[in-house]
């Protein structure tokens, strides 16, 4: 599998979805949605970088103290 240029993003409990897409963001993602979690008050994006910054990108979120975890987004998934 191959990765997407994404960063799966968790947050902590009680991190608002604004404050959220705020952080990724400003460490230079672009969010491409909100997914589905087991509850309204967990947040989790996923969130796309250009030009090969996803290592910059994951650094800085796992650096934020709102991040509980990141993960890479693989690609070879299909949704039928």
């Amino acid at each position: 599998m191959s990765e997407t240029g994404e960063l799966i993003i968790k947050f902590k409990r009680g991190v608002t979805e604004d404050d959220a897409r705020d952080a990724a963001t400003a460490a230079g993602g672009t969010v491409r949605r909100r997914m589905r979690t087991d509850g309204p008050d967990e947040v989790m994006l996923l969130v796309r970088v250009k030009d090969g910054g996803l290592d910059a990108l994951e650094a800085s979120m796992k650096a934020n103290a709102q991040v509980e975890l990141t993960e890479r987004n693989q690609g070879g998934f299909v949704l039928r």
